[in-house]
């Protein structure tokens, strides 16, 4: 039996425009491709509102997306031997610019991982914003009103608060504290 899906409803998109790509879209285009089908043909046979580049340009995207997510065994042991021979050159920077030795640095980013960093610069972009968009409307950063701290930047809502003076409860009910918690323990302020 042949495999032949039919693409996308040319109705639904409006004319000179190929709209965003389906999952469904996303199989026919592997396919083909596995099949071996040229770019021009694909567009003709399932994309005839998308151009061959952009078949081929989203084919190549999903190519790029599968590798960047399979790390087999050989691949993770690469990583580990080059993060063993680089770990101290890329973490003293960051530890020389926080004060810290870069064994801490190193461990506190690890223990609270790329996303949680990610969000706590990215809510502190938001409040340091908020912050001098008050400054401005009260016209002095002096005033006790020009800036009252928004609680709801602080948390996101899987329940685990992000801010720096947060404190995550997580569904396990340990306690996490938040960053300035813990540079107060470590005798920093």
């Amino acid at each position: 039996m042949d495999y032949h899906p039919q693409g996308p409803n040319p109705d639904i998109i409006a004319p000179g425009q190929s709209g965003p790509w389906a999952p469904e879209e996303d199989e026919i285009l592997q396919h083909a491709r596995a099949r071996g089908i040229g770019w021009d043909r694909v567009k003709a046979e399932y994309f005839p509102n998308k151009t061959s580049n952009a078949c081929r340009k989203r084919y190549e995207r999903l190519l790029a997306k599968r590798k960047a997510n399979d790390w087999d065994d050989q691949r993770m042991q690469r990583l580990a031997l080059a993060y063993r021979d680089n770990r101290q050159a890329m973490w003293k920077p960051l530890a020389d610019q926080l004060g810290e030795k870069w064994e801490h640095v190193e461990k506190a980013c690890m223990d609270r991982g790329l996303k949680t960093l990610q969000n706590l610069a990215s809510n502190h972009s938001r409040v340091q914003a908020h912050h001098a968009r008050r400054i401005s409307a009260n016209g002095s950063s002096n005033s006790a009103d020009s800036y009252t701290f928004d609680d709801s930047l602080n948390q996101d809502d899987s329940g685990i608060a992000m801010g720096l003076d947060a404190v995550s409860r997580r569904s396990s009910g340990n306690v996490m504290p938040g960053w300035n918690q813990i540079l107060q323990q470590q005798g920093h302020h």
